[in-house]
């Protein structure tokens, strides 16, 4: 798929494989929003992205926003809403890897927040853009590591009150919510092509902090980039390397399961669809 004058989203876009994403798209000639919660790095990604295009016409946005919140989510949205119109490529790459257990100002478990109810939320919230382009997509960023808990989906403790924290156990069980959520996007709305990913063993800071130097480097990262680009993509696939299919947990295709998820998402951030 050409992405010459299109418009690609991309959360957490101002450092790893989001960043590497954002520039290799750009050289494609696609218009890039780039994603980031601190004005600085922001500020320093589109300069490098503009700098790495110089040549072609499009338009290359920084926008800064703390998705942590849902606050915070729906203000971006917002942005994208009045400075693009159709959005061709929605890439929802942000995540965290967290040591300890911290909270939002709104109570929730902060990996579980932006690494679930923010890519769920900002998709509902840009579906109308996302309707205006004729290829749709949205590629939700899962991980390998949505196996580490088991299969489990304890839709009574999503964020670690009844249980001890763990690091481990949080971040699997974020990337299991977020492909099971993208099976039901892909179900709900044919239109739309909603695939998940794993991003493969990369060597971000993510990486080395909680498995050590045991992969990639950052710039062979283009698994995101192929999935934005390939016309052989389908709807409603977790994708572990270019082409190739994986397995995701066996609750993530749970009918039932995945609609307790949806409506619980749903009832955290106050946006339906």
């Amino acid at each position: 798929m050409s992405l010459a004058s299109k418009t690609v989203v991309v959360t957490g876009a101002t450092d790893g494989i989001g960043r590497r994403t954002a520039r290799a798209l750009a050289r494609r000639g696609a218009n890039v929003v780039i994603h980031g919660r601190a004005l600085e790095r922001v500020k320093e990604t589109v300069y490098e992205v503009r700098e790495e295009s110089k040549g072609g016409d499009n338009d290359i946005i920084g926008v800064v926003h703390d998705i942590s919140t849902t606050a915070g989510v729906r203000d971006l949205a917002e942005v994208v809403k009045t400075q693009v119109g159709a959005v061709d490529v929605l890439i929802n790459n942000a995540g965290v890897f967290l040591d300890n257990k911290t909270v939002t100002s709104e109570g929730y478990e902060t990996t579980f927040a932006v690494n679930v109810l923010a890519p769920y939320m900002l998709t509902g919230l840009l579906l109308d853009n996302l309707k205006e382009a004729q290829e749709p997509r949205v590629i939700n960023v899962s991980s390998i590591s949505q196996h580490d808990g088991g299969g489990v989906l304890p839709l009574d403790d999503l964020f670690f009150e009844k249980r001890a924290y763990d690091r481990y156990a949080a971040y699997g069980l974020s990337k299991l919510c977020m492909a099971s959520i993208t099976f039901s996007q892909a179900e709900k709305f044919e239109w739309l092509t909603a695939l998940t990913c794993d991003p493969g063993t990369v060597n971000t800071k993510m990486l080395l902090a909680g498995w050590g130097r045991c992969g990639i480097d950052v710039e062979d990262a283009d698994h995101e980039e192929h999935l934005a680009t390939s016309p052989d993509v389908r709807s409603g696939v977790y994708y572990v390397r270019k082409g190739q299919e994986g397995n995701a947990c066996s609750i993530c295709h749970d009918a039932e399961a995945r609609t307790r998820l949806w409506d619980k998402c749903a009832e955290l951030t106050g946006v339906t669809y």
